[in-house]
């Protein structure tokens, strides 16, 4: 199928490629990224998931988790509530960019960990959530809130023990209930 764009457009997305580089080299850049992440702030946590497909010459990307060191340590002072979801990616490479965050008693918000997945299946979201108990949640917490939309995070938390009640509990977000009623 061709796509026809005016030169207008053209330029301009020239223009932005200049600038930015292409989807491929700044997709080829993320471990580059994540890597100065690391080393700019300590402690930071850096999990990479791979394809099976790929091989050892050629990692084929599949997830990769990251939380920083100081939102770990910050966390055991805030409220035990997670607030999980995800948004699209847009552009060449599609995904799925997913997030946690946490309040204080000052309701300032603390971004915990982040993901990219290929896409919000059960399989990613209980892959975010093994990561986050790995490393960020431990036992003397206590009982956490998890607030949520009513997706695949269900079935994720459903599945995974420490996810559940007594440990855990689930709560739906009000704003995707009620824009799910409109």
């Amino acid at each position: 199928m061709l796509l026809h764009i005016s030169y207008r457009k053209f330029v301009h997305i020239k223009a932005i490629e200049s600038i930015y580089g292409s989807w491929e080299s700044n997709f080829e850049e993320l471990p580059k990224y994540i890597a100065a992440l690391q080393l700019a702030n300590p402690d930071t946590i850096v999990q990479w998931l791979h394809h099976p497909h790929g091989s050892s010459e050629c990692a084929v990307f599949k997830c990769v988790f990251w939380a920083f060191g100081e939102s770990i340590k910050a966390f055991h002072y805030f409220q035990p509530v997670i607030s999980v979801d995800g948004t699209h990616l847009k552009g060449s490479y599609r995904g799925k960019l997913l997030i946690a965050v946490t309040k204080n008693a000052n309701n300032h918000i603390l971004p915990m960990a982040y993901a990219i997945v290929d896409e919000e299946t059960n399989e990613s979201w209980m892959w975010f959530f093994q990561q986050l108990r790995e490393h960020i949640v431990n036992d003397n917490i206590g009982s956490l809130c998890v607030i949520s939309d009513r997706q695949g995070i269900i079935k994720a938390t459903e599945t995974l023990d420490y996810w559940k009640e007594p440990n855990a509990y689930r709560r739906f977000c009000l704003r995707h209930i009620r824009r799910n009623l409109r």
